[in-house]
């Protein structure tokens, strides 16, 4: 009889499937050449090299929630846009506020670091989101180079990329990877501050929030399709209403929104309390979209318990599996946070 255990605490479950796969092929061959036999020895197919290096290193969501980790990366110090990996379960993107350059961090739940992606040919003037899409069935990131305090800003733009392939990338890898430029622009012809955008379920659909100060009553709602913003490089949105949410002042100024994997709900992050954080969250009903769904009254709400060095809730993703929300705060020093709790 042979008993064969296996703890892997962290690794993804692709890796584990994998590993699985791999001892019960050793297992297999031991019988047929003879277990133990001191003239054959078990033969093993090791299938693990085509799993890349991040797969092996992820670390699972926690047991234990909520909790608050910082980036490793000492550089993820305005940490503003974060977007769940639609290529890797358990992968997460994020991005610096402003004065980093074009620069994506991959990143997991924990925040450890694995690798840096630059995009050639973008600008990084005030980046505030990160978005995720399937086009032509490929996982591409949109980042929105959109924040604008000032409104004056005479041209904002989203940067669109397709994500790597991980598979022969060392861990601390640093990637230059090439993007297109959408400009973006407001159907009125005004200028606006943005700190929020996803990509609805039809994968084309761009929603844009947008801020007007501290006047949390006139969080407007832009709507465009990304399919013709690619097509042409110009995209315009067009004005769908506000937010509907309580005028509160700086607690309720938004700072991200992301989709469920759903296609349905939606969770909306806000400065919250001394900036600590407070999320809504909306699900679409029947015959209704999500545009709709943001112009009524959220269907809850809560409070995150954000601590340590975080200063200013700014990015807010899904997990892959939808049952956990990850929120990244800028906190220094020495960097970023980001704070893993339960979705429901």
């Amino acid at each position: 009889m042979v008993r064969v255990e296996i703890f892997m605490k962290g690794f993804g479950s692709k890796y584990i499937l994998m590993m699985m796969r791999r001892v019960l092929i050793t297992m297999t061959a031991a019988s047929l050449f003879g277990c133990g036999s001191s003239s054959t020895a078990p033969v093993t197919i090791d299938e693990v090299s085509s799993v890349s290096a991040i797969e092996r290193s992820l670390a699972g969501i926690p047991l234990a929630l909520p909790t608050t980790e910082m980036f490793d990366d000492e550089r993820i110090t305005e940490a503003s846009g974060l977007q769940r990996s639609l290529l890797i379960d358990g992968v997460y993107y994020v991005h610096n506020d402003s004065d980093d350059g074009p620069v994506i961090y991959v990143t997991d739940a924990s925040g450890q670091s694995f690798g840096v992606l630059t995009l050639s040919g973008a600008g990084a003037i005030d980046w505030e989101a990160m978005a995720g899409a399937r086009l032509d069935g490929v996982p591409h990131l949109i980042a929105g180079d959109f924040g604008d305090n000032n409104s004056q800003r005479s041209n904002v733009q989203l940067y669109v990329v397709a994500e790597p392939d991980f598979d022969d990338l060392p861990l601390g890898f640093s990637l230059q990877v090439s993007s297109r430029k959408v400009d973006l622009n407001y159907a009125d012809g005004a200028s606006y501050n943005a700190e929020a955008m996803f990509i609805d379920g039809d994968n084309d659909t761009v929603v844009v929030i947008t801020k007007d100060g501290q006047n949390t009553a006139m969080q407007g709602i832009w709507k465009g399709s990304l399919s013709s913003g690619l097509s042409d490089g110009n995209m315009v949105v067009e004005y769908r209403g506000v937010v509907s949410l309580p005028s509160v002042p700086l607690v309720n100024a938004i700072t991200d929104i992301d989709i469920h994997p759903n296609g349905r709900d939606i969770a909306l992050l806000t400065y919250g309390a001394l900036s600590t954080g407070l999320v809504y969250f909306w699900t679409a009903r029947e015959g209704e979209g999500t545009v709709d769904a943001l112009a009524r009254e959220a269907d809850r709400s809560i409070s995150l318990p954000l601590a340590g060095r975080n200063t200013q809730a700014e990015g807010v993703s899904y997990s892959a599996d939808g049952q956990h929300l990850l929120v990244a705060a800028e906190g220094r020093p020495p960097a970023s946070t980001v704070t893993v709790i339960s979705a429901n």
